[in-house]
């Protein structure tokens, strides 16, 4: 029965993810990642300069995110805004089952699903077309390379270079690749890793704006001033810990984050209390993921937008403090946790199809075009978003005929 109900509260969380997913184009940046695909498609070209702007045409453009543009272009034509929700919710789904493939050897069916399930919730706000459908199980799936390759000593590395090639093009998150790698390279040395890591950080140089492109994500970084007004009239940019970031979202983040803190933070100690025990081994191969569980802790309390890498990207070296931890509880207490699994099971699997009715529901709406998404923020009562303080000029020839802008940063 416990096995059966851990594999049951794997497959509904996975299903949970693909209907909170699969949404309407409710975010304008959308259509203007149309417009750029459909630029780059019809002139066989990246383009070097804002040529979608009005008024500074000349000025430079890195675009690090003309692949993805011209992919949802493609599946635009091919199927319209129906297909590019699908193509999200496949994206996003993908994400959370390789989440449970990764941290489900270190705490099972049950803790498994609950922890994808947090993530789940916390990664919800971010469901939308955008980069972050192909940069999210990017992420995973190279963590997972990184993670398996621990005990197989070192077979799948060379994946990581295709991956970072493709991520450098298709979104500027690439950056996280590059910490993770450099993060594992710290906590866990060997031969093969510093060979196919390396040559993965080098391959980031494979773009159309070769070093330009390559420094983009922390030029950009440098330059969001937060006490910029138009900076804090973006939601996004704002901290998950504003009076304003209200709701589930925002509760599991903080949730996830004091969680993680707490279990990385004793399963370190422990680690250094018995470091004589295996010469060490067990703490140096954690260091690497305490860095990234920092960084990325770091990054999602400046600005709510992180919030979702956050939970997907600390969930493994969360996964792996627990296991680290319960590891050294008596014998009598691993064999009541356990008995209790499959409880933990079955409460996933009610909550997640509790939540997925909602989601079915009470959230997922007919696919609208950008005008019928201001007519129904205007019939609410609120500002559209045409109205809102724009981060770039204006921009000619959408694929809609609503005018919008094209987001400033990654």
């Amino acid at each position: 029965m416990r096995e059966i109900l851990g594999k049951l509260a794997r497959i509904v969380t996975v299903a949970l993810a693909a209907v909170l997913a699969f949404r309407p184009i409710d975010d304008f940046d959308t259509w203007w990642h149309l417009a750029a695909g459909r630029w780059i498609a019809g002139h066989g070209a990246v383009p070097s300069t804002d040529t979608l702007s009005h008024t500074v045409r000349d000025h430079r453009w890195i675009n690090l995110e003309w692949a993805y543009e011209v992919v949802i272009y493609l599946l635009h034509s091919l199927g319209g805004p129906v297909l590019l929700s699908v193509a999200a919710a496949v994206g996003f789904t993908l994400a959370v089952w390789l989440l449970l493939r990764l941290v489900q050897p270190h705490v099972g069916d049950a803790g498994g699903a609950i922890l994808s399930l947090l993530v789940l919730l916390v990664m919800q706000d971010r469901f939308t077309v955008r980069p972050e459908m192909v940069s999210f199980p990017l992420l995973v799936g190279l963590l997972s390379v990184l993670e398996f390759a621990r005990t197989r000593e070192g077979r799948g590395l060379w994946l990581l270079v295709p991956l970072m090639v493709i991520w450098v093009n298709v979104h500027g998150l690439f950056i996280i690749g590059v910490f993770a790698i450099l993060c594992a390279l710290s906590g866990a040395w060997s031969r093969k890793l510093a060979l196919w890591g390396l040559a993965a950080v080098l391959a980031v140089i494979v773009n159309p704006f070769g070093l330009s492109g390559v420094l983009l994500p922390v030029k950009l970084f440098t330059l969001i001033d937060k006490a910029s007004p138009a900076l804090q009239a973006i939601a996004e940019f704002r901290s998950p810990f504003a009076s304003d970031a209200v709701g589930l979202g925002y509760a599991t983040y903080k949730v996830l984050l004091v969680f993680g803190g707490v279990s990385v933070l004793a399963a370190f100690a422990l680690n250094v209390r018995h470091r004589k025990v295996d010469g060490g081994r067990a703490l140096r191969a954690e260091l690497g993921g305490i860095a990234f569980f920092a960084g990325l802790a770091a990054l999602s309390v400046i600005a709510r937008r992180n919030t979702a890498l956050f939970a997907l990207g600390a969930s493994p070296v969360i996964a792996r403090s627990v296991a680290s931890i319960a590891s050294r509880f008596p014998e009598t207490v691993r064999a009541w946790l356990r008995s209790i699994a499959p409880y933990g099971a079955a409460a996933v699997v009610a909550v997640a199809l509790f939540l997925g009715g909602l989601g079915r529901f009470g959230r997922v709406l007919p696919l609208r075009s950008p005008a019928a998404g201001i007519r129904r923020r205007r019939a609410r009562g609120g500002p559209s978003r045409s109205a809102r303080p724009r981060s770039r000029a204006r921009r000619s020839s959408p694929p809609s005929s609503t005018t919008t802008s094209r987001p400033a940063v990654i």
